[in-house]
């Protein structure tokens, strides 16, 4: 185990960024975490209701976590946050996926993206 998150984040999706940063994705509370190496973690994003989340964190603790609690999250905009990606060609636009929602959101970042290994693939 490299780091523990507590209550309200339900991990999905990752990235890195080029400063070895893990970029972590949480569905229901929406929150997009940033996690350095030595295991700080800065919450970049976070779009959740409160009261809902902490619902969800009871049932998850008493084992009794279903898909009405998944799928009925109260947000102001974003609906489950499932996947995370850098883009464009610096790298520095972070895109996100959610599971309940037909639109991929973007945001700036400061730090680019790590580079996919696949893009240096031998011809």
């Amino acid at each position: 185990m490299f780091v523990e998150y507590g209550p309200g984040t339900f991990p999905d999706g990752l990235a890195f960024d080029e400063a070895g940063h893990l970029w972590v994705v949480s569905i229901i509370s929406n929150r997009v975490l940033r996690v350095a190496p030595d295991r700080a973690i800065a919450t970049i994003v976070e779009d959740a209701d409160g009261q809902h989340l902490d619902w969800v964190e009871r049932a998850y603790v008493a084992g009794e976590i279903d898909r009405p609690r998944l799928d009925t999250v109260k947000s102001r905009v974003l609906r489950n946050i499932s996947s995370i990606v850098f883009g464009g060609r610096d790298r520095l636009t972070v895109y996100l996926g959610c599971l309940l929602d037909d639109a991929i959101y973007a945001f700036p970042s400061t730090m680019a993206g790590l580079a996919p290994a696949h893009w240096n693939w031998p011809a």
